[in-house]
C-alpha cells in the first residue's frame, strides 16, 4: 500500500505493480486556481486552472482510494470516479478560520501546533526555531513563532526566547 499525501506527490509514486495507492487531498486543488483567476482575470491563472483541473482528474482515476477532507470535494472526485471515495475531515473546525492567500496576509507571526511531546514535532520544532526562524528573522526582524500543542516536551520549552513563544495546549487556536 502507498499513501500519497496529495496530487503533488503522485508524481513521486513509481509505479508499483502490486501496490494498491491511496491518495489523500486537502482539497481540491483547481478551485483555489479558479478563484485566482476570478481574483485576477489573467489568463496565465485560467491556464495554471485548466492544467490543475486536467491533472487532479487524472491522479484521482489513478489511485485506488481517494479521501478527501469535506464532502463537497469528495463529492466533485465522485463526478470522477464514483466509487473508491471517503471523506477523513480535518481535526480542526476549519469554519473559524478565513483561508487568506499569501498576498493578502499582513503580520509575521508563524504558527506550529501539534502535539508536543511526539518526537516527530519535537524535532520539526526544534528544527524551525533554530534554523529557519534565523533566516527568516534576517529578512522579516520582527518575526516570531508560537509552538503551540499539549505536553511540551523539554527541548520544546527550552526554544522559548523573545521570538519563539512555547504556549503548550491552548483553548482556542483562533486567538
Amino acid at each position: 500500500l502507498a499513501v500519497v499525501e496529495h496530487c503533488y506527490a503522485m508524481e513521486a509514486l513509481v509505479r508499483l505493480e502490486r501496490a494498491r495507492v491511496v491518495l489523500s487531498e486537502h482539497n481540491v486543488e483547481s478551485d483555489y486556481w479558479m478563484g485566482e483567476f476570478g481574483r485576477t482575470h489573467q489568463l496565465g491563472r485560467l491556464i495554471d486552472y485548466a492544467r490543475w483541473h486536467r491533472y487532479e482528474r487524472c491522479c484521482w482515476r489513478r489511485a485506488d482510494r481517494v479521501l478527501m477532507v469535506t464532502e463537497r470535494d469528495a463529492a466533485r472526485v465522485r463526478l470522477v470516479r464514483p466509487h473508491g471515495v471517503g471523506v477523513v475531515p480535518n481535526g480542526v473546525a476549519t469554519e473559524r478560520f478565513r483561508y487568506l492567500p499569501p498576498s493578502h496576509r499582513q503580520g509575521s507571526d508563524i504558527l506550529f501546533v501539534g502535539m508536543m511531546s511526539y518526537e516527530p514535532n519535537v524535532q520539526a520544532a526544534i528544527r524551525l526555531a533554530r534554523r529557519v526562524m534565523p533566516q527568516v528573522r534576517r529578512r522579516v526582524p520582527d518575526a516570531r513563532l508560537t509552538i503551540a500543542g499539549r505536553d511540551p516536551n523539554p527541548r520544546v520549552r527550552a526554544l522559548a526566547s523573545d521570538s519563539v513563544r512555547v504556549t503548550g495546549a491552548v483553548d482556542d487556536l483562533a486567538a
